[in-house]
């Protein structure tokens, strides 16, 4: 044997000292100690020894490498497995059931065991092997075993078939001795089985192909999971629209006012076609193949409520419609109108918003027009605004006091509209001022 993890040293250097016995000693002891005969075998006189001693291990052995054997077991009388021998550690393996009456070699990094192929699905795991020093144990190294094939873990192919002639699936390459089943919807024309992982169809006619491709692995040893993936020749199904379904009630007036509406896109798609139940409203761009995201101009007309749509068509057949319900809002669910450059109808505006928050004073005048909120307003938290006929801004203040000053003295004679908004934007009061 050979003398592993030692340390030497000559403590009398004679010449005579010949060809050693060699020794395999194995104990992690510091203070072991062997002495050796000279090579005529005579002993040593005490002067002319080798002392070596054993060296202390510094840290627990490497995870064993080279792991080597069959993973798929079915039909196997008996298997050998084994990693790569390493000097001065002990193997510990972990069989898995249905491996019976193993036989280890001397070293220990290799088994051999029988194969009880009796025990089906039990026997799917990992065999597992440490190596262990005085210091401590290993990483485990690990290998998985088959006796009956498992579950496919994927499943590749195209999803959408509009256009296909033919198509080839796919999966998990299962082991040796494996049989595919593979199931078709209607419309697709492929082998029941296969010996290997993957299949070829072809499109029959013009159908629309709906429906789940699958595969099962089986073995003589049994079978294993269903694998499924779904196909069709329509488009994908949409996902839900994106955009307001509440608007305030001044923001249509008095032309209407534009909201984007969306859905996320989908391959394959030719036309996305956006319509309404109402005549109130119009969308561009619409028709085409990008055009997943439409503007909605909805009308002064538009209903109190609307329902939008949208569907996909590929070169084959049209998708299933999504929809979204539009509604205007009430004033207490009314978020503040955008603050666009656009005409506004003063006397309508001025009527919509009008809960007696603020009283203001003198009404016409020159310009200047004294704000005063009444005791229970919460004034601190408010904005105000004053907007042009053109809906341009001419005038803007936060509110720090229950009365303030409103001076337009330098704008034009005429029909002012005065916004008040909270802190979240939401509007609390509208009023009409008339500057003389």
């Amino acid at each position: 044997g050979n003398l592993y993890g030692m340390c030497q040293r000559n403590l009398g250097g004679y010449p005579d000292m010949g060809v050693l016995f060699q020794y395999n000693y194995l104990s992690p002891a510091y203070t072991n100690k062997l002495t050796f005969i000279q090579a005529n075998g005579s002993f040593p006189h005490s002067t002319n020894l080798i002392e070596i001693s054993v060296c202390p291990c510094t840290s627990a052995p490497a995870q064993p490498a080279g792991f080597v054997g069959s993973k798929y077991v079915c039909g196997l009388t008996t298997v050998t497995y084994s990693v790569t021998a390493v000097p001065g550690v002990t193997y510990t393996w972990t069989l898995r059931p249905g491996m019976l009456s193993p036989v280890y070699n001397t070293a220990g990094n290799s088994v051999t065991v029988t194969i009880d192929q009796t025990v089906g699905v039990a026997m799917n795991g990992n065999l597992t092997v440490t190596a262990s020093n005085a210091c401590g144990t290993s990483t485990a190294s690990s290998r998985l075993i088959s006796l009956i094939p498992g579950t496919p873990t994927s499943l590749s192919g195209p999803n959408s078939l509009c256009g296909l002639t033919t198509a080839t699936y796919t999966c998990t390459n299962m082991g040796t001795g494996v049989t595919y089943n593979w199931g078709w919807p209607a419309g697709m024309n492929g082998p029941a089985t296969t010996t290997v992982n993957s299949a070829t169809v072809t499109m029959i006619g013009t159908a629309n192909i709906t429906g789940s491709v699958t595969v099962t692995p089986s073995n003589a040893c049994g079978t294993g999971g269903t694998k499924t993936k779904v196909v069709n020749s329509a488009p994908n199904a949409l996902g839900s629209i994106t955009g307001p379904t509440n608007i305030c009630s001044s923001s249509f007036i008095p032309n209407g006012v534009s909201k984007t509406y969306s859905v996320i896109p989908i391959s394959g798609i030719i036309s996305y076609v956006w319509t309404a139940n109402t005549g109130g409203a119009t969308f561009a761009p619409n028709g085409g193949p990008n055009d997943f995201s439409t503007l909605a101009t909805l009308s002064s007309n538009y209903p109190t409520c609307a329902i939008i749509t949208v569907k996909a068509t590929n070169q084959c057949f049209v998708s299933t419609s999504k929809t979204i319900t539009v509604c205007r809002s009430t004033l207490s669910t009314c978020t503040a109108r955008p603050l666009v450059a656009r005409p506004i109808d003063m006397e309508e505006d001025a009527k919509e918003i009008n809960l007696s928050t603020v009283n203001i004073y003198p009404n016409p005048s020159n310009g200047l027009f004294s704000v005063k909120f009444n005791a229970n307003s919460n004034y601190q938290k408010m904005n105000l605004e004053v907007i042009n006929l053109l809906g341009q801004k001419i005038y803007q203040t936060n509110i720090n006091n229950p009365k303030s000053e409103i001076n337009i003295s330098s704008q034009q004679n005429g029909v002012y509209l005065m916004r008040l908004t909270d802190n979240t934007g939401k509007v609390v009061e509208q009023r009409k001022l008339i500057k003389e």
